[in-house]
């Protein structure tokens, strides 16, 4: 159920930016997790850093797909990175 939930988020995601002047390229980027938030944190900070969405008509979403960490993976990652350039969605496995 929540994969789904998640699914239609970022599908929303990708209709509300599109653009009638030129074709946007639509990416979604789904990282698993278990625990090791520096790994993850420095994933994401280099991909920040390093990709220039208005340059190349992309519209990138992330999705970080959190399989049991005994962190609170969410809370600390969604703080740290909620004001950049694309989305950061989150999905938990039990």
């Amino acid at each position: 159920m929540e994969a789904e939930f998640y699914y239609a988020i970022c599908k929303q995601t990708f209709e509300e930016k599109k653009d009638d002047n030129r074709k946007m390229i639509n990416i979604l980027i789904g990282i698993p997790v278990l625990n090791n938030i520096e790994i993850t944190r420095a994933c994401l900070r280099h991909l920040y850093r390093n990709t220039e969405t208005s340059k190349l008509d992309l519209n990138i979403s992330v999705l970080i797909i959190d399989n049991g960490s005994e962190i609170d993976i969410e809370r600390i990652l969604g703080s740290e990175f909620k004001e950049k350039a694309f989305p950061i969605y989150f999905l938990r496995n039990p």
